[in-house]
């Protein structure tokens, strides 16, 4: 039964609530028709729910992808032996349409005793979706044996430059984010951090972090922050940078 506004009917539909997989997944960005979702199914099995304009029905799709660690919490101490991924857990942070492929990014932890391949860290993977058969084309990791990485987001340039950004910390550096684009093998960031924010009280990290293409120009536009020490506290200091390739 439609609902009336001002005396208009106004027809109205509803989707039943995903699976709690989906929790923590947003919604694809740079879309041009239809919209989807991505969840971790198991250790080596991505599900995209697909939801096509104008259908009003919505399907899901599983894609099989490389092995990874299956641990849900992810973890990383800061050089004072913080955690300060106390809040991550293994999810889709990122998922972003460019022609007939889907990019997805998602937090994974260290690996567990006697997995293969083995990962020191918690770790952010990339994987390369045809939305036509629904299969992996390419997958990537941005991994470092010192270093953790989380909460990655993507965007997807004016040329088909994917760019990303991610949390990066460990015990020799303070969480910090910072953003680059695949194949370059660089990243950007404003300043070091200099703390953690929360401390050992209740430490923190995973507030919101991006990346967009910048219309028209061969750039991209982000935004992060660091942390620094101010006297006994740790303030979160955000940030705006602009970066392409020349």
């Amino acid at each position: 039964m439609p609902t009336f506004l001002g005396g208009q009917p106004v027809h109205w539909a509803y989707t039943n609530p995903l699976d709690g997989m989906y929790q923590f997944s947003d919604l694809s960005q740079q879309n041009s028709a239809g919209v989807h979702c991505v969840a971790i199914a198991d250790s080596s099995t991505l599900q995209v729910m697909r939801l096509d304009d104008g259908t009003g029905t919505y399907a899901f799709h599983d894609v099989p992808v490389g092995q990874f660690p299956v641990a849900n919490d992810l973890k990383s101490l800061d050089p004072d032996d913080v955690d300060w991924l106390t809040r991550g857990v293994a999810n889709v942070s990122a998922s972003v349409v460019h022609g007939n492929d889907l990019w997805v990014a998602w937090d994974a932890a260290a690996s567990g005793a006697g997995e293969n391949p083995t990962y020191p860290n918690a770790h952010v993977r990339l994987a390369r979706i045809d939305r036509g058969t629904w299969t992996r084309v390419e997958e990537r990791q941005v991994w470092n044996p010192d270093y953790a990485f989380a909460y990655g987001c993507l965007a997807v340039g004016s040329e088909g430059e994917v760019a990303y950004g991610v949390a990066v910390g460990g015990s020799h550096d303070y969480p910090n984010s910072c953003f680059g684009i695949l194949g370059d093998y660089v990243v950007y960031f404003r300043d070091t951090s200099t703390a953690t924010a929360g401390a050992a009280a209740e430490p923190r990290w995973g507030d919101y972090i991006t990346v967009r293409p910048i219309l028209g120009k061969r750039r991209f536009a982000a935004f992060g922050y660091f942390t620094a020490k101010s006297g006994t506290n740790a303030k979160q200091q955000p940030y705006f940078l602009s970066y392409g390739r020349p």
